[in-house]
């Protein structure tokens, strides 16, 4: 009889103490829904209408309507390679620059802590702030690189006013703001390598070259699918810097999907069509990172 009201008491302290937890998680939890979900949620319901804010029509229940048009929009597809070549060229900028600087700082000489300091300073600046930096220095008349191209004799480049070097300038732009990222991630890496291996490796006659092939990067393979994998999400995601640097342009050449949905929405006031490229963009990112963390996964 003792034994039962002890389970009793026992049972009614554990269903206490879940009450309490999850009285401590609520807020968190309505917060999220507020914030996150809702406003998901909400985007996806009007996505199925013909919402126009430019005009005094009220919106329209329209069903796939939304979704059939961005199929069949060129600009839509158009602004889907784009983002592609941008995010692609700006991870192996990122990617390249990260691995280069990492294997030098992986050295010991004087004033290393300084040089990485200093070589993170570019990711704590905005996004904005570095559009704006670039802007000024891929200006055709007045900017230092066209300057310093003039001294090799060099033709002055319209870096944005032509469509394959706004491309450049937007992958240069971004890569120099996260190159500091994959610079530190890779650092880590390489540090965290067994000098056993190195030793044996050079045992084994191995150059500089063949220990980068046979024995470093096989060490950072994983770290490097990771960040590439974070990257690919932001890059994806990529809006302010390109706003400043291009706007799009010239014309529609560096015109992401994120800048053709915003353009949809608040320059044509179109919110119907603006949701349901957001929408198709998000599916899109979703199954682009669950491919990608399968991949990392198998490897591991």
């Amino acid at each position: 009889m003792l034994y039962k009201r002890n389970k009793e008491r026992t049972l009614t302290q554990s269903q206490i103490d879940k009450r309490f937890g999850l009285s401590l998680v609520l807020p968190a939890i309505v917060i999220v829904i507020i914030i996150a979900v809702f406003p998901l949620c909400y985007a996806l319901f009007l996505s199925f209408f013909k919402y126009e804010l430019a005009t005094s029509i009220p919106k329209k229940f329209v069903g796939l309507n939304n979704y059939i048009r961005v199929f069949s929009d060129a600009r839509f597809w158009n602004a889907l390679k784009v983002t592609a070549i941008i995010v692609a060229g700006g991870i192996i900028l990122q990617l390249a620059i990260g691995l280069i600087v990492a294997l030098l700082l992986n050295k010991e000489f004087h004033g290393k802590k300084i040089v990485t300091a200093f070589l993170l300073i570019p990711s704590v600046i905005a996004p904005v702030v570095v559009g704006f930096i670039f802007r000024m220095m891929f200006n055709d008349r007045y900017g230092p690189i066209n300057y310093f191209l003039s001294l090799l004799h060099i033709s002055p480049v319209s870096w944005l006013s032509k469509p394959i070097p706004s491309y450049f300038a937007v992958m240069l732009a971004n890569a120099w703001e996260w190159f500091p990222f994959m610079m530190l991630m890779l650092l880590a890496g390489l540090q965290s390598i067994s000098k056993d291996q190195m030793e044996a490796a050079e045992l084994d006659g191995c150059n500089d070259l063949q220990k980068f092939f046979y024995v470093t990067l096989p060490n950072l393979w994983n770290i490097i699918l990771t960040v590439v994998l974070i990257r690919a999400i932001e890059d994806f995601k990529m809006f302010d810097l390109i706003w400043v640097l291009t706007a799009g342009g010239p014309g529609v050449a560096t015109e992401t999907l994120n800048i053709y949905t915003y353009k949809q929405g608040f320059n044509f006031f179109s919110i119907g069509y603006a949701l349901a490229l957001a929408v198709v963009q998000t599916v899109l990112t979703f199954f682009i990172v669950k491919t990608m963390y399968t991949r990392i996964k198998k490897k591991n």
